[in-house]
């Protein structure tokens, strides 16, 4: 009788485990056919990253048709998960925090705050400006009445280079704006003596054309150590760090660059993309670590999953819940996490619900189209900045 009571215990216990352990097998959503990617535009540091990664992701999981989107626009990369011309995109966390906010371009009636959501967020190698090796600028300083590069159209990459300028207690009454079409735009007008400084992402391929051309390549360096410059630069983007790299185009122990960091590039999507493609866009990344992290400093040292955890917990926006699927297989996903993802998706159903108070009110009173960005971010600061 005990012999028979001690196997059905064990049978219970059993079926027990299986029903609450999940199984890689049995609870995998079916692939996708098809995975389309967006990333910035051709020359820049998240273009190759994310070009690399994807090698290794097609050499895995060759069934699936995987392609890539470049852009060096952001509002065209937020749109293309905003229709679903994409499954998945690259920001930066200072884009995130423009997007989801709806500041900015995004202060638009046509857009207002956004129902983003994360995937995976590896650290930005490092970012800052430059200038050419043989230039006379030789710190922030000496900016003022030089020409730097701006972005219309992309409002993150300008604000970038005013939380640069804001470092050196310059605004850009205090240089000559030059309009760019895109960051890499940026990039080459500098390489090519155009533009005087535009920041620069140390893991691009003109950052390392730069340093090998004869005049070289110069960082301008933002010490961690100057604290009433970082919280200057934090008024302009609450997201940027300090970062030093000693290793890079024009970088070395001898001569280290001091400059920024956030996350970057952020693999963010829509709350609505479908879960099994964002779970398998996650796993594949993940399963072929070992594969990819060798191919660049910088996928070993920022694409860690401990940066991952560091980036999302001291950011803003939730987590997919497709990415969260496969998190909780893997046993990355906590009941602190889950809180926290909570918490942010009920503060964007809040925001979006003030935004249409607010576009309500605009009707109202009659404030038109043109006028309404600035009466939104009038309301916003009122409301979110206290």
């Amino acid at each position: 009788m005990k012999t028979k009571k001690f196997v059905l215990l064990v049978s219970v216990c059993l079926v027990f485990v299986l029903v609450i352990i999940p199984s890689k097998g049995i609870s995998a959503p079916p692939k996708p056919a098809t995975i389309i990617l967006g990333t910035h535009d051709i020359g820049t540091g998240g273009y190759r990253l994310l070009a690399l990664v994807t090698e290794s992701l097609v050499a895995k999981y060759p069934e699936i048709k995987w392609r890539s989107i470049p852009s060096g626009v952001d509002l065209a990369r937020t749109m293309m998960v905003r229709t679903a011309a994409a499954a998945t995109t690259l920001h930066t966390a200072g884009s995130c925090w423009l997007i989801q906010e709806g500041l900015s371009d995004y202060a638009e009636i046509e857009w207002g705050p956004q129902p983003i959501r994360e995937v995976y967020l590896p650290e930005h190698v490092g970012q800052g400006f430059v200038v050419k090796g043989n230039s006379s600028i030789k710190t922030g300083y000496d900016l003022k009445g030089k020409t730097v590069a701006t972005y219309p159209g992309s409002p993150y990459p300008t604000l970038i280079n005013e939380s640069i300028l804001a470092f050196f207690g310059l605004t850009w009454k205090d240089v000559k704006p030059i309009a760019m079409s895109s960051p890499p735009e940026g990039y080459r007008a500098v390489k090519d003596g155009h533009v005087d400084t535009a920041f620069m992402n140390a893991a691009s391929n003109i950052a390392t054309e730069m340093a090998s051309m004869p005049s070289g390549i110069r960082w301008i360096d933002m010490p961690a150590s100057n604290k009433e410059g970082w919280k200057r630069v934090r008024k302009v983007v609450p997201v940027h760090m300090p970062k030093t790299l000693i290793v890079g185009p024009g970088i070395s122990k001898e001569d280290p660059a001091e400059i920024m960091t956030v996350a970057y590039p952020e693999i963010i999507t829509y709350e609505k993309e479908d879960e099994a493609t964002i779970y398998w866009i996650l796993r594949a990344l993940l399963e072929t670590r070992s594969s990819w992290e060798a191919k660049d400093h910088s996928l070993k040292n920022d694409w860690t999953m401990e940066k991952n955890w560091r980036l999302w917990e001291g950011g803003i926006t939730p987590m997919h819940k497709g990415a969260i699927m496969y998190y909780k297989e893997i046993g990355q996903w906590t009941p602190a996490r889950e809180k926290l993802n909570e918490e942010r998706i009920a503060h964007q159903k809040e925001l979006r619900a003030y935004w249409d108070e607010v576009v309500q009110q605009a009707q109202k009173e009659k404030i038109k189209t043109k006028a309404f960005p600035g009466y939104w971010l009038k309301k916003y600061e009122a409301r979110y900045k206290k």
